[in-house]
């Protein structure tokens, strides 16, 4: 009896790490042309923001509430620093995580997530409460997609209150 317990212990244990394995294997042909994360307000003064690369080299920076500097911004990359946005993407496997992620903390500042591959576009919702991979892209997007030097202003941010 206790053989036939460690037999069926060992091999839900073996099936969870393959079934876990799989989730993020790298799909072969995955290509992605734009990606977009936001961060949500909170309760406080969380600053609400929004990044979106597209696969040419273009980057969009949209500040709104909260967020320094405000306004809409623009600038043309090279396509090897997109490209490693989307190789991150591709490692992770993000199109297999889940569409949201239940909200554990009201007060907490969103993460959203919307990408582009092929014909398909898909949206991850909270996405601070789900896989750790999933907060690491959206500090790469920060570092890459926060304006500075050379970034064109092309909008200015009118507060809707």
């Amino acid at each position: 009896m206790k053989m036939k317990k460690l037999f069926f212990g060992i091999s839900a244990i073996l099936l969870i790490a393959a079934t876990a394995q799989a989730q993020h294997k790298i799909k072969a042909g995955t290509s992605y042309s734009y990606v977009s994360m936001e961060r949500t307000t909170c309760f406080g003064t969380c600053p609400n923001y929004k990044i979106e690369i597209s696969s040419n080299g273009h980057i969009k920076y949209t500040g709104r509430a909260f967020a320094k500097p405000q306004g809409t911004y623009e600038k043309k990359v090279s396509k090897k620093i997109i490209a490693s946005i989307f190789d991150e993407m591709r490692k992770y496997n993000i199109d297999t995580c889940s569409e949201m992620y239940p909200m554990k903390i009201a007060d907490l500042p969103g993460i959203i997530y919307y990408f582009k591959s092929g014909s398909t576009t898909k949206h991850i919702q909270n996405a601070q409460f789900g896989p750790v991979f999933l907060k690491e892209i959206a500090d790469d997007m920060d570092s890459i997609g926060k304006p500075g030097k050379g970034w064109k202003k092309t909008a200015s941010y009118k507060d809707p209150r």
